[in-house]
């Protein structure tokens, strides 16, 4: 019997929806990593940026679309560089199951923030994600 999100991921839209996604948040769960590494808050990384707070916040929660020249900008703002590989997409109804578990993190420890992360597990393991409340 398949889950629920083995079910969602079937349809390529969901696919390409769920791949999109998956994207923006390992980027933006990147940078939250830099800065909380680095001791900077959203507000003085914002300093360094020459742009607003509310500006920094929306982009690293979503709310506003990530260009790659933004994340160009801002890596090099933070003294480093994203580095690109690629992989495929596992077939619909392959052997190799796609896990996705939510983690919860502290992002500058400002606040809850929730993403997923995939990969190959046995069938068995699977847990769909919790709705984000």
């Amino acid at each position: 019997m398949k889950t629920e999100i083995e079910k969602f991921l079937e349809d390529k839209e969901n696919r390409r929806i769920f791949e999109r996604e998956s994207l923006v948040i390992e980027i933006t769960e990147a940078i939250c990593a830099i800065l909380n590494e680095k001791g900077l808050t959203r507000a003085q990384f914002a300093q360094r940026l020459g742009c607003s707070p509310s500006n920094v916040s929306q982009l690293l929660d979503g709310e506003q679309n990530l260009t790659v020249h933004t994340i160009a900008d801002w890596l090099f703002a933070l003294d480093s560089r994203l580095l690109v590989s690629t992989e495929p997409l596992l077939a619909a109804g392959s052997t190799k199951q796609q896990e996705v578990r939510t983690i919860y993190g502290t992002c500058l420890n400002t606040q809850q923030v929730r993403y997923d992360v995939h990969g190959a597990i046995p069938r068995d393991q699977i847990r769909p994600p919790m709705m984000a409340a």
